[in-house]
């Protein structure tokens, strides 16, 4: 089982426009509505994939009792904390100019000591039952910075790897306690390294250098480290080689939900055991699939496999 952690999920609304003008009345052609939040969203993606998932983290008010239905109704196991406070609603604006969406994330719930402390014993309860433990995305006013370095290490102490998808500094302190996988874009991993990563050898080098940092930190144990590209695809870096890989041409239709969607198909195929290479030439096609979708929908087999053929992956 690949247990997910999302201490901040959401209500995503996306509104999708011709144009954009500031200080005007903008009018959008369609409007997407859906369960959001990186664990959340991964779990969605190995549930769909034919893997096992349980999603976990807080939950509360009605926008929290909408992520819970969402995640009922496509069958998806959960095991939420709920908690005082309502569950945040993000909103994302989309173009029709192929660059990435503009987003406006509310901080999220206030979450109090009490509640960090049962999910604490909740993920020690359940990590016996897991192989993978996912961190991801961004934590609520009043869960501590270090939140996800300490969950990582109740992991790694239990014996199970964990993954972590953050940004600033939760990664940087997540990153301590020894992630076996990363899967940061490449704005996140130049403010890991603090410099930008705007060329492909800049994230080649970017990638091999957060795989070196890690590593450091760990006992006989390789890392993955991938950086995301968007459109132009991604690098990965593992067992000292790096891969340039190049996603499918698709009709890009939304980029919600892609970047999550390589990370929980690359986890379902490393999982099973497959190398590293073979479980990046899945996430490619799961996060071009998930870009092509229309109604906000997640990745799943049949969308991806007809993709696969199309992935580029050299060594570099």
């Amino acid at each position: 089982m690949i247990l997910t952690v999302t201490l901040n999920p959401s209500v995503d609304h996306t509104l999708f426009l011709t144009e954009w003008v500031l200080n005007d009345t903008n009018r959008a052609t369609r409007v997407e509505r859906d369960a959001g939040g990186k664990g959340v969203n991964i779990s969605r993606v190995i549930h769909g994939l034919g893997g096992k998932t349980l999603a976990t983290g807080f939950l509360g008010g009605g926008a929290g009792a909408y992520v819970k239905h969402t995640l009922e109704r496509e069958g998806v196991p959960n095991q939420f904390v709920p908690i005082r406070d309502e569950t945040r609603i993000d909103f994302s604006i989309e173009l029709t100019d192929g660059k990435p969406p503009t987003c406006v994330n509310e901080p999220g719930p206030t979450v109090y000591d009490s509640e960090v402390e049962t999910l604490v014993d909740l993920l020690k309860g359940l990590l016996p039952k897991a192989r993978w433990l996912v961190l991801g995305g961004s934590h609520p006013p009043g869960t501590p910075t270090d939140i996800f370095r300490r969950i990582g290490r109740i992991s790694r102490n239990a014996g199970i790897p964990f993954a972590l998808d953050a940004d600033g500094d939760v990664l940087k302190l997540g990153v301590e306690a020894g992630p076996t996988f990363l899967k940061p874009n490449a704005a996140e991993a130049s403010r890991f390294l603090g410099r930008p990563l705007r060329s492909l050898e800049d994230c080649i080098l970017g990638a091999r250098e957060i795989c070196d940092v890690v590593e450091s930190q760990q006992r006989d144990e390789h890392v993955v480290t991938v950086v995301s590209r968007g459109a132009l695809g991604a690098v990965m870096s593992s067992h000292g080689k790096t891969w340039i890989g190049e996603s499918p041409r698709v009709e890009k239709n939304s980029t919600v939900g892609s970047g999550d969607s390589m990370v929980g198909a690359m986890l379902t195929l490393l999982d099973k055991g497959c190398s590293p290479p073979e479980a990046f030439q899945f996430g490619l096609a799961a996060g071009a699939a998930t870009a092509a979708k229309m109604g906000g929908g997640l990745a799943n087999l049949e969308d991806l496999e007809p993709l696969l053929d199309q992935v580029k992956i050299r060594e570099a």
